[in-house]
């Protein structure tokens, strides 16, 4: 991955790698309404978005489909569309096959915009600073929109001719999609476009992890306008006839005297009709995804949907319900004929029958061996000169041209029948048998009721927990033997086996100041955690050897999960679930060390919390967020409760939360024993008069959880303290912690 000269030359045909840095950056975000008046140099950001590559070609490669996922997704968050990008501050590693492939998926996204979208990247300059590269970005970006002016890319001679290539298939007549700035001495710099208004100086940036999670912003100069002027046709300009809808409205009196500056088409009926198109099921329609819609026009083609909490928006004022006329809302302008959504409408169905011969081809002539529909063909053995073939293959049979990137982007057969199937127009369009009358009869019986029952008693997203595994000290897998162990109280505490260290070497009474001894003779420990099925999750045993024990139990208790909740799920392969995990001691690459072993190749991917979560998604082919949490011994509580909130936010569809910890290396807990937090005896003795210390402890565990229309916990679901029946606490076993914890009033 890394260059041979020490220089990241993104785009550049010589690109051969790039160059670690080092980079500490912080930002300070506040409210949009927060911003100082006469702050000028305001940068806001008006969208973020997050994804994951799911099963891709490999756990490292990048995925082009996925990142044009994720540049769609910011500007959908913000119902922008591609043509007010200006600017796009690129991931660009500067390696041979992540430029082609990130070009390539901004090009498909911006494609026939009109104006210029420029290009720059910060690594070019600076090198590539790994978890802070995002946000050097983001400050490069910043100090562009600022200043008007953007900078070019050092290093940079000759494009890459498979970037030159993908520009061409995608260009437009007109004026330039992407400009690329060649680094030459008389140009260092150049004038970002002046835009009417600041606030139309709008930028996006990138970055791309090697583990899948791929990350989009997109800041703007200037402060945005509270109320964003809107337009509706004139009767006159409707063609076809919208239905004549009658809806529920509150308009207090108060709310408009106190909005009377604002644009009148954005006071308080525009918001309540957002409402009203989301109780009816559609999605958001500023989002750039295209759908059709034949059995008839969709009445609210001007409505955006916002899934948000409604009732803290009138709260202060409690209007009394007032009747409105019936109106018409006309289907035109730049959403005309781009988006009508209903349930139940068209389908489109892949075949993968056309790509058999192509998979024979594969199998006796390439791999020898044979390929599951959703299996990485890199994974089986396919190599870049055999994806070469193969891609020559495909193009040749269908008569169609294909990007060089393009088993990289699609990595499986069904990924690729897919991609296909949309090139060489066999998706069959099946339109909704919902006849008229139906669709009008709900519109003019059901809206008002909708409306009004989600304004008296809004909901709030909560989760239901459909399925759990785990796995403890001197239990069988599963909660069921977890509970088993609990109601019988038998102690899980035992001494330190061998094969973790050898105690007698370390141990000592006393720990002494700087002293690497253990005074603690237990803990509990999960037995066999060397062994693990390779095969079942279709790792080589030299790459299983490499992967830290953390990863492969909690990829066997993620299995288990999410074999139990696939009752409910179904087949998740794909899906936006995300990935939550708690975790915090990474010990088994100073394990291989100590032990005078080579780590392999594979260790630099087989250990930290990067890929424990990576390797999740990848394995199981989720394409939600993919979040590591580390905050000690809160860690696998926290990452509930970031599950909890993607999911009440849409980011994720299901989630696995999840925690993990073992006890691999003797010097952790000789670090603890100098703090003097571990109690002698091994054990927890929560709340009683001796307690002296907490004992150390193994386990893995991992929870699917789905959305549940509930009302919000605690203050949000108007619950009082009098209705909890039952509070699992900390309970450490210290005798400081224990008072404190003990003392709590909720």
């Amino acid at each position: 991955m890394l260059t041979l000269d020490g220089r990241c030359k993104t785009l550049d045909a010589s690109a051969d790698g790039y160059v670690r840095a080092e980079a500490c950056t912080g930002i300070y975000l506040s409210a949009s309404g927060d911003a100082s008046p006469g702050t000028s140099s305001t940068v806001y950001i008006r969208s973020t978005f997050v994804n994951q590559d799911g099963r891709s070609s490999s756990l490292t490669a990048p995925n082009g489909p996925s990142q044009q996922g994720v540049i769609r997704g910011a500007l959908a968050a913000a119902a922008a569309s591609p043509q007010d990008v200006q600017l796009l501050e690129m991931h660009g590693t500067g390696t041979p096959l992540g430029d082609p492939i990130e070009v390539g998926a901004a090009a498909a996204v911006f494609q026939g915009r009109t104006g210029v979208l420029q290009l720059t990247a910060a690594k070019s300059r600076m090198g590539h600073a790994e978890p802070a590269a995002g946000q050097v970005g983001m400050v490069q970006l910043s100090q562009m929109l600022s200043q008007m002016t953007t900078r070019c890319m050092t290093h940079l001679r000759t494009v890459n001719h498979h970037i030159s290539s993908l520009l061409e298939a995608h260009g437009k007549p007109g004026p330039a999609m992407l400009t690329i700035h060649a680094a030459r001495a008389d140009v260092q710099s150049s004038a970002l476009h002046a835009a009417e208004n600041a606030w139309e100086r709008t930028a996006s940036v990138s970055a791309f992890a090697f583990q899948g999670t791929n990350a989009h912003a997109r800041p703007s100069h200037g402060t945005p306008v509270p109320h964003a002027q809107a337009s509706f046709a004139s009767p006159e300009e409707a063609e076809g006839g919208l239905y004549t809808v009658a809806w529920e409205a509150q308009t207090p009196i108060e709310f408009s005297r106190s909005t009377s500056p604002a644009h009148r088409t954005s006071l308080c009926p525009t918001m309540g009709l957002a409402v009203l198109a989301h109780a009816l099921g559609s999605t958001c329609l500023g989002s750039c995804h295209s759908s059709s819609l034949v059995a008839a026009p969709f009445i609210f083609a001007r409505i955006c949907a916002l899934d948000m909490p409604f009732l803290p928006l009138f709260d202060p004022w409690r209007p009394e319900p007032m009747s409105s006329p019936p109106g018409q809302f006309a289907q035109s302008g730049p959403l005309q004929g781009t988006t009508a959504v209903l349930p139940h409408g068209g389908r489109v169905s892949n075949s993968t029958g056309g790509l058999r011969s192509a998979q024979d081809i594969m199998e006796e002539g390439m791999l020898g061996c044979d390929i599951g529909l959703d299996q990485p063909l890199m994974e089986a053995g396919l190599d870049s000169l055999g994806a070469v073939e193969l891609r020559n293959t495909i193009s040749s049979q269908f008569n169609i041209d294909l990007p060089a990137t393009v088993m990289f982007d699609y990595p499986s057969i069904s990924a690729l029948a897919g991609f296909i199937a949309s090139q060489a127009g066999t998706c069959q369009h099946r339109p909704s048998t919902q006849p008229l009358s139906a669709l009008r009869h709900y519109t003019s019986l059901q809206v008002g009721q909708s409306v009004q029952s989600g304004l008296q008693d809004p909901t709030y997203l909560g989760a239901y927990i459909v399925s759990a595994a785990s796995c403890y000290p001197t239990a069988p897998t599963g909660p069921e033997s977890f509970w088993s162990t609990l109601t019988s109280g038998r102690d899980v505490q035992s001494l330190v086996p061998y094969s973790r260290w050898d105690m007698d070497a370390v141990y000592a009474p006393d720990p002494g100041p700087g002293r690497m001894t253990i005074y603690a003779r237990f803990g509990g420990f999960c037995r066999d955690v060397d062994l693990f099925d390779a095969g079942l999750f279709r790792m080589a045993p030299t790459e299983a050897v490499a992967v830290d024990p953390q990863q492969r139990l909690l990829m066997e208790q993620a299995y288990l999960a999410q074999s139990e909740a696939s009752a409910v799920l179904g087949h998740t392969m794909g899906s936006a679930t995300g990935v939550y995990v708690g975790c915090m001691y990474h010990e088994y690459i100073d394990v291989m060390v100590q032990s005078g072993a080579q780590p392999p190749s594979q260790a630099f991917i087989g250990n930290g919390p990067p890929y424990l979560v990576g390797r999740l998604s990848y394995g199981f082919g989720w394409t939600g967020p993919c979040i590591s949490t580390d905050t000690a011994c809160s860690s696998s509580l926290v990452a509930t409760h970031l599950a909890q909130k993607g999911l009440m936010n849409g980011e994720a569809k299901a989630a696995l939360a999840g925690g993990t910890n073992a006890m691999l290396l003797a010097d952790t807990t000789a670090g603890i024993c100098q703090l003097q937090a571990l109690s002698p005896v091994g054990r927890c003795q929560s709340f009683d008069a001796a307690a002296d210390g907490y004992g150390r402890g193994e386990g893995f565990a991992a929870i699917i959880m789905v959305p549940a229309l509930i009302r919000a916990a605690l203050t949000m679901s108007h619950l009082s303290p009098q209705h909890l029946a039952l509070v699992s606490v900390h309970g450490t076993g210290t005798q400081l912690g224990d008072p404190i914890e003990r003392a709590l009033r909720v």
